[in-house]
């Protein structure tokens, strides 16, 4: 048993995910990374993503965009749970959402950008605010704040997680 995500992740073949006592989930450890059953376990393993959204018939709506997701979800809210290091920094006209760079912080050999988004078809999520992304790209990315950038899904299909 550890604290360590990272240290569970990479000695581990599955993990259990707990919070006060309670398995919130159990499974391979790309299942939990990708595939996580609540926002707390995507938090918990270093998820720093959760898009505000609409399931309508299997996809999810947002800034972001729209992305077919897991089958046998009800529509209504959901998040769509985006790892930092599944989103690719594009050119700002290149993707199907865009944003503005509101902060960079680097991590030595990797760093994190943060970017509140903008989309085409859903500018703002169901608060009214532009959803805020952190994307995690190698080394020092040659971006600056304030600068306009596309976003992009490695994935095809999303993962969402309703509550």
């Amino acid at each position: 048993m550890t604290h360590d995500r990272r240290e569970a992740s990479i000695i581990a073949d599955s993990i259990a995910v707990l919070d006060s006592g309670r398995i919130l989930q159990h499974g391979p450890v790309a299942q939990l990374h990708y595939q996580p059953a609540t926002l707390a376990v995507n938090r918990i393993l270093g998820g720093l993503n959760a898009v505000p959204g609409r399931l309508a018939q299997g996809v999810h709506h947002s800034a972001l965009g729209r992305f077919p997701v897991q089958p046998g979800l009800r529509d209504g809210p959901a998040f769509l749970t985006v790892r930092q290091e599944a989103i690719r920094i594009i050119g700002p006209a290149d993707g199907p959402a865009a944003g503005t760079v509101t902060g960079i912080k680097s991590l030595g050999a990797h760093t994190l950008v943060h970017v509140t988004s903008h989309g085409p078809n859903e500018p703002t999520g169901p608060n009214g605010l532009a959803p805020a992304l952190t994307v995690e790209v190698l080394g020092d990315p040659d971006i600056g704040i304030g600068q306009h950038v596309g976003l992009q899904l490695v994935n095809t299909t999303g993962w969402a997680v309703t509550q």
